[in-house]
């Protein structure tokens, strides 16, 4: 593989992954669905109809989501970050413990050095599809393991060392408003004079709420977020949308942190 050329992800590979993370959720879709049917069948209720046609569609919706956002094109080949970072340097890439970026980031931004850390802590990450991807990583044997093992609130590296930090599609799994600011107020600390952070996410709006339902409970809205990385000094310089489900925020240091 040339150095400039990215791995290619398998067909269905967001899909396949999001179905394994989140299984117990569609599990139970079917086995409303089959509930449903039996009982629309049974009884000739009307309602029972209409039942098994939402949940349908809501498994539907976020199938074609996934697809959409993950496997479609686009996110990974990183076109959208090419030109936001700073000419060359030290890169941190942090996560809790279920990395795909790692292997993109370092194809299209060879000049970096990067390093990852994983910022998983048991006692407060508690959400089972994160326990799911960690293990799935963990059994993936050909997936490299992080630099380092580390704690969100305080990040053991040195201050002004990083022209760029790396969150994608992570920091949601902090779900506690002060430790996720004091997370983000570590990485402002690490990032050298005109670096970045680049934060991935999907965002709790419209768009994601048609694609996942109730599922998108698990991400925070843009208020949520521009408040937290205002509370930690830093401040929106750009902003990518992709396939209208996935956000990407450019971020610098602004403002001393408030925290």
């Amino acid at each position: 593989m040339s150095v400039n050329q990215p791995p290619r992800r398998r067909p269905l590979q967001g899909l396949c992954s999001v179905l394994c993370f989140n299984w117990p959720f569609y599990a139970l879709a079917l086995l409303a669905i089959a509930l449903a049917t039996a009982m629309a069948l049974l009884i000739p209720l009307p309602w029972a109809w209409l039942a098994v046609a939402i949940i349908a569609l809501a498994i539907f919706g976020s199938l074609f989501g996934t697809w959409l956002a993950y496997d479609s094109g686009g996110l990974y080949d990183l076109e959208w970050l090419r030109g936001q970072l700073p000419g060359a340097g030290r890169g941190l890439i942090l996560d809790a413990g279920f990395d795909e970026i790692s292997p993109y980031l370092k194809a299209v931004f060879p000049q970096w050095q990067w390093w990852r850390g994983d910022f998983f802590q048991a006692a407060s990450h508690r959400e089972a599809s994160i326990r799911r991807a960690r293990e799935r990583a963990q059994a993936d044997h050909t997936a490299a393991a992080p630099d380092l093992s580390l704690r969100s609130t305080a990040l053991p590296l040195v201050s002004a060392s990083m022209g760029v930090v790396v969150l994608f599609l992570a920091a949601h799994e902090i779900r506690d408003d002060a430790e996720r600011r004091q997370f983000l107020s570590e990485v402002r600390r690490l990032l050298a004079p005109g670096g970045v952070v680049v934060l991935v996410e999907h965002l709790r709006d419209l768009a994601n709420t048609c694609a996942y339902t109730l599922g998108v409970g698990h991400f925070h809205s843009a208020s949520t977020w521009r408040a937290d990385w205002q509370a930690a000094g830093l401040r929106l310089r750009q902003q990518h949308r992709h396939r209208g489900l996935i956000s990407a925020f450019i971020l610098e240091a602004g403002d001393d942190p408030l925290i």
